[in-house]
């Protein structure tokens, strides 16, 4: 696929994501619709609490840089298809808007709201 005019292969940025000590598994998308401010978001799911604090340092010093994800998130497992391979769509899909918190009422020490 290209990414900013270069030709990327995400799988050769997943080897390397999965190469770096306490990272356990990694994928790599592009989400949204492709352009020319393509953005590359890697997917980490880190084997306990250790691993490179800067992800992005040590894939620079073996990645050109068109090649180093903008984005790392770590989560606790990558989605799997009916097929049981990652699915790069639910990751790709932009997340949902936060949803703003209800304030919590406070009731006087009588009992009653004015």
């Amino acid at each position: 696929m290209k990414i900013r005019g270069f030709r990327v292969e995400l799988e050769e940025i997943e080897n390397v994501l999965c190469g770096q000590p306490g990272i356990r598994q990694a994928a790599v998308v592009v989400p949204g619709e492709a352009g020319e401010d393509d953005e590359l978001r890697a997917y980490c799911v880190r084997a306990g609490a250790s691993g490179p604090p800067n992800l992005r340092a040590c894939l620079a010093e073996r990645l050109p840089e068109h090649m180093v994800p903008d984005t790392f998130v770590d989560v606790a497992e990558l989605p799997l298809t009916a097929a049981g391979k990652i699915d790069r769509r639910a990751l790709a899909a932009p997340a949902p808007p936060p949803q703003p918190q209800p304030q919590p009422t406070t009731i006087p020490a009588g009992g009653r709201t004015r």
